[in-house]
C-alpha cells in the first residue's frame, strides 16, 4: 500500500514538470490537478475534484464522468457530475447505456468526440425531434466534447465538458488539455484502483478474523448466520443469503432478505420457495463443491429450465447471478449456502476466495454447533430422567406427574406433541384411552377427536409396541405402514412419531404408551433418544403404579368415610329425602360418576319415580332424569329387566347393545341422546318397594373394578335399610297426620251440625294436610239437577295469589264435559293436565277450566251418604309443575269425603229436625189462645155462681173444682209460651 502511494507521488510530481513550459495560468491548473491526485486515493473522491476542476479550468457548463463497467459491457450511470452555473439540470443519474445507446458505441471505440455546433449538428445530421435533440436541449448543450480514459488494455469511460453556447473554434489548448489529462487520470484512477483492492483486501483480512471471532463467540446457529450474512450482504451487494442445515442434531433452514424494503416477516414463506426451487438435479449433482451461475438467464437455457419454478422464481425477484456454496467439514456435507445477486458476474476471483473462506469457516462452526447440540441434547435428555424421577418420587398426584412429564419429555426431545395413553382391558382389544396430552400451540391438532384415533391407537398399542418396547418412525409417508395409518397422520401434519410401549417388562402385556409427534418436518430419530424414551416409559409405570398403590389406599379411606357418612345420616335424620339426596351425592363423587340417582318403583306401582331428591349430577351438562318417564317405550327393555331386579352393568354402550341385541332399538336411541357410554345399575331392597342405584358416565367409558363394585354393592344394602327405616318412619308419620285429620273431623262432627261450617272446615283441612294450593267444595243441586257455584265458606287457598273460583257458574256450556263426569258421581282425577291434554287431544272445553284457573294437577271427588250425591271435594295445584298423588292419598281423600258424607247427612237431618219442633210448637200455641178465653170465663162464671150458691155444698165444691182446673190449664199454657221462647 506504502509502495503505491510513493509511485503515484513520483509520477504526479513528473506530471507536474510537464507543464512548466506553458504559460503560467495553464501551469497553474496542471500544478492543482497534480495536488489532487496525489492527495486523492478514493477514486469517487478523485473522480468528483476532476469532473469540478476541468470544469472550471474549461469554464464549461458541466463536466461529467461516464464510468465503464467491464463485468457487464455497458456504462454505469453517471455519479461524477458538476455543474458551474446552478439551476442547471444535472448529470448525475443519468443512463447513457439506457437513455442513448447509439452515444455509448462511439464512446466504447472512439478516442474523442466533438461537437463544436449542436444546433447545426442536429440539423445535419437530421435529428430533429430525436433523442438525442432532446437530450442537448433538455442539458442546455450547445457544444461538447468527450475523451477517452484507459490505462493499456483496460478502459475505464469517457470524460465529457459540455458549453451552453456554441463554440465554432474550440482552441487548441481545450483539447489538448483534455487529451493530456485523460491520460494522466486515467492512470491516476488504475492506480487509485490499485490502492483500493489493496486496502480492500486488507480490510478483507480484518473482516474475516472479526467473523471468525462471531462464528466463535457463541453456538446459535441462527444468531451467527444472521450477522454474518448481513456483513456479506453490505460487503457484495447481496439481494438475499439461504442457508441449509442437514446433520444429525440441527436440521433447519434460514432465509435472509437483504434488499432494504423487503421485510423479515416474509421469511418462513420465501424459506419455503427457495427449499422447493433448488430441489433439483443441477444443483444435487454438484452438492459437494461451489457452484458459480454467472448469468441466470443462460444457466436457465442450458439446462432446458424455462418452464421450471426456479426460472420463474428468477424473473420474479431478478435474480441475476448466484453462488452454491456447499457446508463441508472434515470431509462431511452439512448443507449448503446460496447467494443471489441482482447483477450479473458481480463477483472476483477474489471475491469468491473470500466468501468461500467465510463459510468454510462457518461449516466448521455448524460442525461444532452440531456436537455442541448433541451433547446438549443428551445432557437435556440425562436431566429430563432425573427431573421424571423425582418428580415421580416427590408427588402421588397422577395427574400432575402424567401432565409435567408430557411437557418436559415434548421440550426437551423438541417435538410439538406429547400424549401418554392407556388401555382400557390391557391385553384385549378394547379401546385406548387419552390420559394426558401437551401441546406446543393451541393450532396443534391431535388424533384424538377424529374418526382415525380408536384404529390408529389399537395398531399402534396392539400390533406395532407389542412386538417392539420403541418405535421410531423418520418420515411416516414414506415408511412401509399401511395406508390407513399414514392417512390418518398426513390429516393433521404430523411428519414423524416416536413411542416406547409403558409395561411392567418386556415380557408382560402392554398397559399404555407414550408417544411423540413431530409436526412440519421430519426427524431422524437416534439410538439415545429411543432409549431415553424408553427408560422414561418405564418411569411413567412407575409412577402409575406408585400411584394406584396410594390411589386404592386413599379410595378405601374415602369408602369407609362415605360409609360413616352414610350411617351418622341415618342416625341424625330420619327424612327420606335427606338420605335420598345424601346417597345419590356422595355414591358419584365417590366413584367419580356423572350422573347418580335413584329410580324407586312403590308398592303396587307400575313405574319407577325418579324425584328431585334422588339424583347428583356432576355439572349442569348433564341431562336430568328427575320426572323421567318410565312408562316410555324407549325404557321398555330396562324396565322388565330391573323387574327382575337384575343387576344391569355395561362398561362400554356399544359391547352391551350388541351382547343384547338392542341395535336399531328405542333403548339404544335413549342411550346415545344421552351419550351415556358406561353405566352401572345395583338393585336396593326395601320393605316391598323395588329400587335401584344408577351411574352414568357420559364423558368417557369407566370400568369399574371388583372392589369399586363391592363397595357400590355395600352402599346399596346400607341404603336399603336406611330408606326402610325412612319408610316406617314416614309411615308412621302418616298414621299419626290421618289420625290426628280423623280427630279433627270428629271435632267438626262434635262441634257443629251447620253445613257451612262442615264444608269450610273440611277444605281447610285437606288443603293443609295434602299442601294443595285451591280446595273447594261443589255444591249439588238434586232437584234440578245442577251444581252450585262455590260459596266463599267452601273455599281454601294456600295464599291470596292463588285464583279463586268463588261464583264460578258451572252451568256454562264450556264445562259441560267435566260437569258430565260429576253428575255421574266419579272421580275425575288428573295427576298432570299436560300428559292428560295431550292424550285426548287437547280437548278444548276442560281447557277452559284448567288453563284459565292456572291448574296443573287436580283431583275431584263425590261425596256421598247411601248413593247420595252432596256434591264433590275438588283438591288442585296450580305450581309450575305437576303434583301426583299417591294411591295412598287418593284413599285418604276418599275417606275424608265419607266422612264428609256423614257429616253433611247428619246435617241435613238436623235441620228437618228443627223445622219439625217449630210447627209443632206453632199447633200448641194455636190450641192455647183458643182455649184460654173460654177458659177464663168458665172460671168466672164458676166464682159467680159460687158466690151466689150459697149453702150447696155439693155445688160448690163441683164448680170449685171446675175453678181449680181451668187454673191450672193456664198455667201449662204459659209453661208452653215460656218453652216457645227458649
Amino acid at each position: 500500500m506504502k509502495k503505491i502511494k510513493e509511485l503515484i507521488k513520483k509520477y504526479f510530481m513528473a506530471l507536474t514538470h510537464l507543464f512548466l513550459g506553458e504559460d503560467e495560468k495553464e501551469r497553474n491548473i496542471q500544478s492543482k490537478l497534480a495536488k489532487i491526485i496525489i492527495y486523492s486515493s478514493d477514486p469517487e473522491e478523485l473522480k468528483n475534484k476532476i469532473v469540478k476542476e476541468v470544469a472550471i479550468a474549461l469554464k464549461a457548463n458541466s463536466c461529467s464522468f461516464i464510468e465503464y463497467d467491464s463485468t457487464t459491457d455497458s456504462f454505469k450511470k453517471i455519479t461524477n457530475s458538476f455543474n458551474s452555473k446552478r439551476g442547471n439540470e444535472s448529470f448525475i443519474g443519468f443512463d447513457f447505456q439506457k437513455e442513448l445507446p447509439s452515444y455509448t458505441m462511439k464512446m466504447k471505440y472512439m478516442n474523442e468526440i466533438v461537437v463544436k455546433n449542436a444546433d447545426a449538428y442536429i440539423k445535419k445530421e437530421g435529428l430533429e425531434g430525436s433523442v438525442e435533440a432532446k437530450f442537448m436541449s433538455k442539458y442546455k448543450i450547445k457544444s461538447f466534447v468527450a475523451v477517452r480514459l484507459g490505462y493499456g488494455d483496460n478502459f475505464l469511460g469517457m470524460l465529457m465538458v459540455h458549453f451552453d453556447y456554441a463554440k465554432p473554434f474550440l482552441r487548441t489548448i481545450d483539447e489538448k488539455f483534455l487529451v493530456n489529462i485523460a491520460e494522466h487520470i486515467s492512470i491516476a484512477l488504475h492506480l487509485s484502483k490499485l490502492y483500493v483492492e489493496e486496502k480492500r483486501k486488507k480490510e478483507k483480512e480484518q473482516l474475516l478474523r472479526y467473523l471468525i471471532t462471531i462464528m466463535n463467540e457463541d453456538y446459535d446457529l441462527k444468531k451467527i448466520t444472521g450477522k454474518i450474512f448481513e456483513i456479506l450482504g453490505r460487503m457484495f451487494d447481496a439481494q438475499s443469503i439461504f442457508i441449509k442445515v442437514n446433520t444429525e442434531n440441527l436440521k433447519d433452514s434460514y432465509f435472509y432478505n437483504l434488499l432494504p424494503y423487503k421485510s423479515n416477516v416474509v421469511e418462513a414463506c420465501m424459506k419455503k420457495a427457495v427449499i422447493s426451487i433448488y430441489n433439483f438435479k443441477e444443483l444435487e449433482s454438484v452438492k459437494n463443491k461451489e457452484h458459480y451461475i454467472k448469468d441466470t438467464y443462460n444457466f436457465v437455457l442450458q439446462n432446458n429450465l424455462e418452464n421450471h419454478s426456479i426460472n420463474k422464481y428468477f424473473k420474479r425477484k431478478q435474480i441475476k447471478s448466484l453462488v452454491y456454496l456447499p457446508l463441508i467439514n472434515e470431509n462431511n456435507n452439512y448443507g449448503h449456502v446460496i447467494i443471489h445477486f441482482g447483477l450479473k458476474n458481480p463477483l472476483t476471483d477474489d471475491d469468491k476466495n473470500f466468501i468461500e473462506t467465510v463459510i468454510d469457516q462457518l461449516a466448521i462452526v455448524v460442525n461444532q454447533s452440531n456436537l455442541y447440540e448433541k451433547q446438549r441434547k443428551n445432557a437435556g435428555r440425562e436431566c429430563l430422567l432425573r427431573r421424571v424421577t423425582e418428580k415421580i418420587r416427590s408427588s402421588l398426584d397422577l395427574e400432575k406427574t402424567l401432565s409435567y412429564i408430557c411437557e418436559e419429555t415434548a421440550k426437551v426431545f423438541d417435538v410439538q406433541r406429547a400424549v401418554i395413553t392407556k388401555m382400557t382391558d390391557p391385553g384385549k382389544q378394547v379401546d385406548i384411552v387419552l390420559l394426558k396430552e401437551y401441546q406446543s400451540s393451541p393450532e396443534i391438532k391431535g388424533l384424538f377427536k377424529t374418526d382415525y384415533y380408536q384404529p390408529v391407537a389399537k395398531y399402534w398399542n396392539y400390533d406395532l409396541l407389542n412386538d417392539s418396547d420403541v418405535i421410531a418412525i423418520d418420515n411416516i409417508q414414506d415408511s412401509e405402514y399401511p395406508d390407513f395409518f399414514k392417512k390418518a397422520y398426513e390429516s393433521i401434519n404430523i411428519k414423524s412419531i416416536l413411542g416406547a410401549a409403558i409395561k411392567e417388562d418386556k415380557y408382560k402385556e402392554t398397559w399404555g404408551s407414550i408417544t411423540l409427534s413431530a409436526y412440519f418436518k421430519t426427524r431422524n430419530w437416534n439410538e439415545e433418544e429411543k432409549l431415553v424414551l424408553s427408560s422414561i416409559a418405564n418411569q411413567i409405570y412407575i409412577a402409575i403404579k406408585q400411584a394406584d398403590l396410594f390411589s386404592s389406599l386413599k379410595k378405601s379411606a374415602e369408602r369407609e368415610t362415605l360409609l360413616r357418612k352414610i350411617f351418622e345420616t341415618m342416625r341424625q335424620t330420619l327424612d327420606p329425602e335427606v338420605i335420598k339426596q345424601t346417597i345419590v351425592t356422595e355414591i358419584g363423587k365417590a366413584l367419580n360418576a356423572n350422573a347418580c340417582f335413584l329410580a324407586i318403583k312403590p308398592e303396587n306401582e307400575a313405574f319407577y319415580v325418579i324425584d328431585s331428591s334422588s339424583e347428583y349430577l356432576s355439572s349442569e351438562k348433564e341431562i336430568s332424569s328427575i320426572n323421567l318417564d318410565t312408562s316410555s317405550d324407549d325404557l321398555k327393555w330396562f324396565k322388565e329387566s330391573l323387574d327382575k331386579r337384575k343387576e344391569i352393568n355395561f362398561p362400554k354402550v356399544e359391547d352391551f347393545i350388541t351382547e343384547n341385541k338392542l341395535q336399531g332399538t328405542p333403548e339404544e336411541k335413549y342411550l346415545k341422546e344421552r351419550n351415556i357410554k358406561s353405566s352401572y345399575t345395583i338393585p336396593i331392597s326395601f320393605g316391598k318397594n323395588l329400587a335401584y342405584i344408577i351411574l352414568h358416565y357420559t364423558n368417557d367409558y369407566r370400568k369399574l373394578d371388583n372392589s369399586e363394585m363391592d363397595f357400590l354393592r355395600l352402599i346399596a344394602v346400607q341404603a336399603g335399610i336406611a330408606l326402610e327405616q325412612a319408610n316406617l318412619y314416614q309411615t308412621t308419620q302418616y298414621q299419626a297426620e290421618r289420625e290426628k285429620i280423623n280427630r279433627s273431623i270428629l271435632e267438626i262432627l262434635r262441634n257443629s251440625l251447620e253445613k257451612d261450617v262442615i264444608k269450610s272446615l273440611f277444605v281447610k283441612n285437606i288443603g293443609k294436610f295434602f299442601n294443595a294450593d285451591r280446595v273447594f267444595f261443589i255444591d249439588y243441586d238434586p232437584d234440578n239437577k245442577i251444581f252450585l257455584p262455590v260459596e266463599p265458606a267452601s273455599e281454601y287457598r294456600s295464599n291470596p295469589e292463588v285464583k279463586s273460583i268463588v261464583g264460578l257458574d258451572w252451568d256454562d256450556s264450556s264445562m259441560n264435559e267435566y260437569i258430565k263426569i260429576l253428575q255421574d258421581k266419579r272421580e275425575f282425577k288428573i295427576p298432570c293436565w299436560n300428559e292428560y291434554s295431550k292424550e285426548n287431544n287437547n280437548s278444548e272445553e276442560l281447557s277452559v277450566r284448567f288453563e284459565d284457573s292456572d291448574i296443573y294437577s287436580s283431583y275431584s271427588l263425590p261425596v256421598l251418604y247411601e248413593g247420595k250425591l252432596f256434591g264433590y271435594f275438588c283438591v288442585e295445584y296450580t305450581g309450575e309443575k305437576c303434583n301426583k298423588l299417591s294411591n295412598e292419598d287418593i284413599i285418604r281423600i276418599r275417606n275424608l269425603c265419607t266422612q264428609a258424607g256423614i257429616a253433611l247427612y247428619h246435617s241435613e237431618l238436623f235441620k228437618k229436625s228443627q223445622e219439625s219442633s217449630v210447627i209443632q210448637y206453632d199447633m200448641m200455641q194455636k190450641v192455647c189462645n183458643k182455649i184460654t178465653t173460654p177458659l177464663k170465663e168458665i172460671i168466672e162464671t164458676g166464682k159467680t155462681l159460687i158466690a151466689n150458691n150459697g149453702k150447696d155444698e155439693i155445688a160448690n165444691e163441683s164448680l170449685e173444682k171446675i175453678v181449680s182446673n181451668g187454673e191450672e190449664i193456664l198455667k201449662l199454657k204459659e209453661s208452653v209460651k215460656q218453652l216457645q221462647t227458649d
